[in-house]
């Protein structure tokens, strides 16, 4: 079973490649730390903000537990 951490990076780099945006797009678009967005692909995160995950889900077309699913649910 893999951890939050690596289901989130991994949903978040295949919501991001579906919709086909960069994280500097997400960026711009969210105002997101372009940081923040980085360490949420790679799994590296400590600590998950769930405003910034609600406002990279809106762009995304996804739900923000739509993030947290193993496996490629949406």
């Amino acid at each position: 079973m893999e951890t939050l951490n690596n289901i989130l990076a991994t949903n978040l780099r295949v919501a991001m490649a579906k919709e086909n945006i960069t994280t500097t797009k997400l960026h711009l678009i969210t105002g997101v730390s372009r940081s923040s967005i980085t360490e949420y692909r790679k799994g590296n995160i400590k600590q998950v903000n769930l405003e910034s995950l609600s406002k990279i889900s809106e762009v995304l077309n996804i739900k923000p537990s739509d993030l947290f699913i193993e496996g490629d649910s949406y």
